[in-house]
């Protein structure tokens, strides 16, 4: 008596075991896997001048061509690009605010969006480091910068080709692309 009556409830908590499969695999297909954003410039917590390159990755292409990103809530989804065949989108998102940022992104079928923290600091920083050291020494006319643009120091960004010449000295290059008689060469 006590075999069957254990036969019995093993077979009944199969049954009832069974009944609850096809919902939870329902459960498993329905769920999406978030869209991932990352910024690809620079750490998200070291971002400056107020924009950043940022990629966001979907599960599908469905999702990819039909998600929304904000920044800030404000939609900027038009200023990324599909990335040929991968399921990313890329693109410079500008007018980000000094201080903590909020890129968000969803797309169809996504139970809930996703979102990533983007902290910008002006260019003049600090970035690292905290307040200004002081005393501080600005040197921008010294390295041939101009003058400073503010009390901080603040110099444009400016890039400047130089090249070995066979004398072991550094001249400027007109371009970088053209290759002088006397400069030193590698193999």
């Amino acid at each position: 008596m006590k075999i069957q009556r254990r036969t019995r409830f093993f077979f009944c908590s199969l049954l009832i075991g069974a009944g609850f499969l096809p919902v939870f695999a329902t459960q498993a297909a329905g769920a999406s896997t978030p869209l991932r954003i990352e910024v690809l410039s620079s750490e998200a917590s070291r971002v400056t001048g107020g924009d950043a390159l940022v990629g966001v990755t979907a599960a599908n292409r469905n999702a990819r061509d039909n998600m929304i990103v904000r920044l800030n809530g404000k939609i900027v989804t038009g200023r990324l690009r599909a990335n040929g065949n991968s399921l990313r989108r890329i693109g410079v998102i500008s007018g980000l605010r000094n201080g903590r940022n909020w890129i968000t992104a969803w797309a169809p079928g996504q139970n809930s969006g996703s979102r990533h923290s983007v902290y910008n600091s002006s260019l003049q920083g600090p970035i690292l480091s905290g307040p200004h050291q002081q005393p501080f020494y600005c040197t921008t006319e010294k390295w041939g910068l101009g003058p400073a643009q503010d009390a901080n120091c603040f110099a444009p960004t400016r890039v400047s080709w130089y090249y070995r010449a066979n004398n072991n000295t550094f001249k400027p290059l007109a371009s970088p692309t053209d290759r002088p008689a006397d400069m030193v060469q590698t193999t």
